[in-house]
């Protein structure tokens, strides 16, 4: 074997499967980790603040990171790194006019039910632009399809910023505020290592073509729904929950959401892969709107992977969550959550609708039908606000999952009647008896090792993840040529990359 080709292996093997096992990995780790380190209140106030910086900084990129994601892929380098400079001015902007009068209002507010004091504010304030432009710097490296470079920033901002908080299992408690500094030293570290990846030095080492705003803002803008997506809702939920019924209802609910999403973020990690290939290949088609790129089988077997692959990998966590839910908590957190149980199976439906609704937005983003996804999320967030009204005073926390449930179901049911998507695919492309077995079989082994195996929790979701694999191969859901599929996304890349 040549270097070359060890070479593309290993970028084809963390780009894809490592870096979701290391996704796999951190998620419950951080979720353990700060469970057992913070009181319910903390964990709730922390699970607030991190959900509210993700949403400003997709707010205050208005809609530059799916533009910079979009328009990259198959374009000239003069041309990428202009619309990274455009989508680093719009950003700036957007962050000088807005975060510092929200950060003065915050302080001169104090609000009662968030345990936060003036420091807190500070450091989140600063954490907000940091993360806008390392998030930027992310969707620039995948529209390049500079896989491993975009794959490793992602790690380090969004999953690894904990891991200097580990040193802290020997003090036993942890305050916010520690919690803080060290996801803002963290992004500081990701800020200096991304900016030798993304070569910014090019920004003025080479003419860079003129991209207006405008062009950027009138793409992007009706896109921020839909890219606030699943942390619209769930900022909502969070923010229902504090105002109805308190932080440690927040902790609860943040908990499960956070579990059932694991999948989520590992099926996202999966569905990015082709997301660029997708945009690679409607740019390259001229007029490219749905009945034009519907005509290409290329896209179409993509669509139809995303989707597959979104759910191979979101309905065996939706199964644990269903079946053996007292391990789950007792393995990922702590035992003064285990009255959170019974609420694990309401929100084990929400990271599979999540995903379809991504793989179905992504389409219609990518002929450039942004608004109609946006107006649909809107409605959509709106639905889920009342319905969230209504239900939680009768049905606590689970009132909240089930009110998530409803408002996605039917934001899928509008997406998939906007893309048409009878048209590009008949439902047996997707194989639903399959996947509908796929699903029994995981939940029942699940449930059988919960009762012949109870207290060795571990052992359960140990045995339950072996098991979840057999019954995927012995289904037959991955098939080589999905393989082949996935290897022809990444190698698009992979032989210019260098390594970081």
């Amino acid at each position: 074997m040549t270097d070359r080709n060890l070479r593309t292996i290993i970028y084809l093997g963390f780009a894809s499967f490592g870096f979701i096992a290391l996704r796999f990995l951190f998620v419950p780790v951080r979720i353990k980790l700060l469970t057992s380190l913070l009181d319910k209140g903390q964990y709730g106030t922390l699970t607030l603040v991190s959900l509210s910086v993700s949403c400003l900084t997709i707010l205050f990129a208005l809609g530059s990171l799916e533009f910079i994601r979009s328009k990259c892929p198959g374009k000239p380098e003069s041309y990428q790194y202009g619309v990274l400079w455009t989508g680093i001015r719009v950003g700036t902007a957007a962050v000088a006019i807005f975060v510092v009068p929200i950060m003065l209002l915050l302080i001169l507010w104090q609000p009662a039910k968030v345990e936060l004091e003036t420091p807190d504010y500070l450091i989140i304030g600063a954490l907000v632009p940091l993360t806008l432009n390392i998030v930027q710097r992310v969707y620039f490296l995948m529209g390049q399809q500079k896989f491993v470079s975009a794959r490793l920033s992602q790690l380090l901002h969004a999953d690894a910023w904990f891991l200097p908080i580990i040193p802290f299992c020997f003090f036993g408690a942890l305050s916010v505020r520690t919690v803080l500094w060290v996801w803002l030293c963290s992004m500081i570290l990701t800020a200096m290592l991304t900016h030798k990846w993304v070569r910014m030095e090019k920004l003025w080492e080479i003419k860079i073509a003129r991209i207006p705003a405008k062009e950027m803002l009138f793409f992007g803008l009706p896109l921020l729904p839909m890219m606030m997506g699943d942390l619209l809702f769930q900022l909502q939920d969070r923010y229902v929950l504090l105002w109805l019924m308190g932080p440690t209802s927040v902790a609860n609910y943040s908990l499960c959401l956070n579990i059932a999403m694991i999948g989520y973020m590992v099926g996202l990690s999966l569905i990015e892969i082709f997301s660029s290939e997708l945009f690679r290949l409607t740019n390259e088609t001229e007029n490219a709107d749905l009945p034009a790129i519907a005509n290409q089988p290329k896209i179409r077997d993509l669509l139809q992977l995303m989707l597959r692959y979104g759910l191979i990998v979101t309905l065996p966590v939706a199964a644990a969550l269903a079946a053996c839910g007292e391990a789950v908590i007792l393995v990922l957190s702590n035992p003064r959550f285990l009255d959170t149980v019974s609420l694990l199976a309401w929100t084990a439906p929400i990271a599979v609708l999540f995903v379809s609704y991504f793989v179905l937005g992504r389409v219609l983003m990518a002929v450039n039908r942004g608004i109609h996804l946006g107006v649909a999320t809107i409605m959509a967030a709106t639905l889920n606000i009342v319905l969230n009204t209504l239900l939680v005073p009768a049905m606590d926390e689970k009132g909240t999952a089930l009110a998530t449930c409803i408002s996605l179901l039917v934001l899928n049911i509008v997406v998939a009647w906007l893309v048409r998507l009878p048209r590009w695919l008949p439902l047996s492309s997707l194989q639903p008896l399959r996947m509908a077995s796929f699903y029994l079989l995981c939940a029942g082994g699940l449930h059988l090792l919960q009762i012949h195996l109870s207290g060795h929790n571990l052992v359960i979701l140990a045995l339950g993840a072996v098991w979840c694999l057999v019954v995927l191969f012995a289904l037959g859901m991955v098939r080589r040529k999905d393989v082949m599929l996935m290897r022809k996304c990444l190698e698009s890349k992979s032989s210019k990359e260098e390594t970081p």
